[in-house]
């Protein structure tokens, strides 16, 4: 039976990815995820699933930025070609937080700080910093996935994510649903990743698309 964990959490959570010795790039700005971990703003969002993908495969497919779109509802366009640390990941999402107001952006950038794996080579990290500023208070954030081998064949998918900053103390509520949304897409393509691989024996991008693209669960 396949295990989904989703945590919620009202106090001060680390994601284990910094536990799992998986390198930043140089552009991690660990002061700045330190008051990200700190905030009260709005609590971390959690959500973990086992999925029946060997390591290795997961991984590699994971990695390609111009599948993403095909497997992750959140991502209504990926501009970003290929994925390379401390680059920009340039993307269209589906879950934009829904203010009173529409608001006016500026200063927009969402950077990939951690890709790669640990010494092990049994957990990998993909990670990106965003942040921007409004006409009613600048945010920030950071969206971390981490897959980690389950020695069993299997591996284990998490997705953590958080806001801060003015804006988000102001709309935590609608941060946070916008940030839900954000999780369930994330594991939602992945359950439909386990399913091709399931049928194939395999992640061909072909496959990938005809079932995930759009995919009812």
């Amino acid at each position: 039976m396949k295990a989904v964990l989703l945590i919620v959490a009202l106090f001060t959570i680390i994601s284990t990815v910094a536990c799992q010795g998986v390198p930043y790039g140089t552009c991690y700005n660990k002061t700045l995820d330190q008051m990200l971990i700190d905030s009260s703003a709005m609590p971390a969002q959690i959500v973990a699933l086992s999925v029946a993908i060997p390591f290795n495969t997961l991984w590699d497919f994971f990695v390609q930025a111009q599948y993403w779109v095909w497997w992750n509802p959140l991502f209504e366009t990926m501009y970003t070609t290929n994925f390379t640390l401390c680059g920009r990941l340039h993307a269209a999402y589906s879950n934009a937080p829904k203010f009173p107001s529409p608001l006016n952006i500026t200063n927009s950038y969402h950077h990939i700080i951690q890709m790669g794996k640990n010494p092990s080579g049994k957990v990998g990290a993909f990670a990106w910093f965003f942040a921007a500023d409004s006409n009613e208070g600048s945010f920030y954030g950071r969206h971390t996935y981490t897959i980690q081998d389950a020695g069993n064949g299997g591996s284990i998918l998490e997705s953590w994510e958080r806001a801060a900053g003015p804006l988000v103390e102001r709309y935590s509520v609608v941060w946070t649903a916008a940030l839900q949304e954000s999780l369930l897409d994330g594991i939602t393509g992945a359950v439909c990743l386990e399913r091709v691989y399931q049928t194939t024996g395999g992640l061909n991008p072909n496959a990938v698309f005809a079932t995930c693209d759009p995919f009812t669960p």
